[in-house]
């Protein structure tokens, strides 16, 4: 599933238009540019039927837009949400069954040194069934 999810959002010609090919699983490397993506996945239950076949998973995952401005970290996340909110389809070998955004909270990251600059962030909760 976590490869599923960079997948889309590097194939999205807006997203990679805003971000590039800067979209990392929970950390972002020292000195990366930005705007950049981070996601992680922050839980993941497994669904069984009575017979034991069909296995399903329900994972919550955390989307980061990053950016130097608050509009450029919201027309990221608006971007990110155009392409995994509501979205159904089969990447790879992951067939994702539906997604939900479930709710969306702005941050600001202060600098730690003196050369870094404040950066802003808005963070997306998304449901995502998928097998």
């Amino acid at each position: 599933m976590k490869t599923a999810i960079y997948t889309l959002l590097a194939a999205d010609a807006t997203v990679s238009g805003l971000v590039l090919n800067r979209i990392y699983r929970q950390i972002a490397p020292a000195k990366t540019p930005l705007p950049y993506i981070l996601y992680q996945r922050d839980t993941a239950e497994h669904w069984r039927t009575f017979s034991g076949a069909g296995a399903r998973y329900v994972a919550t995952l955390s989307v980061f837009a990053v950016a130097a401005s608050d509009s450029a970290a919201q027309t990221l996340a608006d971007a990110i949400a155009a392409v995994l909110s509501n979205y159904s389809g089969t990447v790879g070998s992951t067939v994702i069954h539906e997604t939900h955004l479930l709710e969306e909270a702005d941050s600001l990251a202060l600098p730690i040194e003196a050369s870094q600059t404040y950066r802003y962030e808005v963070e997306q909760t998304y449901s995502i069934h998928y097998t």
